[in-house]
């Protein structure tokens, strides 16, 4: 989204937004849940009116307290307020040797286990 010139502040909130709008998806359908555990007759439009403004507005305070929390943690954990970009790091020779290392212990593994399978 940089690339469109727009300000790093909306592209962090567009981020931090689309991560936790599934979280109030499932919050709002938790309550649709246990609203209708505890009904046990139909209810009329006011009633239903009154108790769908009751669990928009509780969940609106959920999400502000959510927010708050995740905002306190990333406060304590050192968050300087701008994102790190990690596309600028470079690729070392440890790195390489890392991952070779990795893929022959894979490949070591995998050898022994069919060795002990078989023999």
């Amino acid at each position: 989204m940089e690339n469109l010139k727009i300000p790093k502040v909306f592209t962090m909130m567009a981020s931090i937004t689309y991560r936790f709008i599934f979280l109030l998806i499932d919050e709002a359908y938790r309550m649709a849940l246990a609203k209708e555990a505890r009904t046990i007759k139909k209810m009329n439009k006011i009633d239903a009116m009154k108790t769908l403004g009751s669990m928009i507005s509780s969940l609106f305070i959920r999400a502000y307290e959510r927010g708050e929390r995740v905002y306190l943690a990333m406060k304590n954990r050192g968050y300087p307020g701008k994102v790190r970009n990690l596309s600028i790091t470079k690729f070392h020779f440890k790195d390489a040797f890392f991952i070779l290392s990795f893929f022959i212990f894979i490949v070591f593994v995998f050898s022994i286990g069919g060795l002990l399978n078989h023999g």
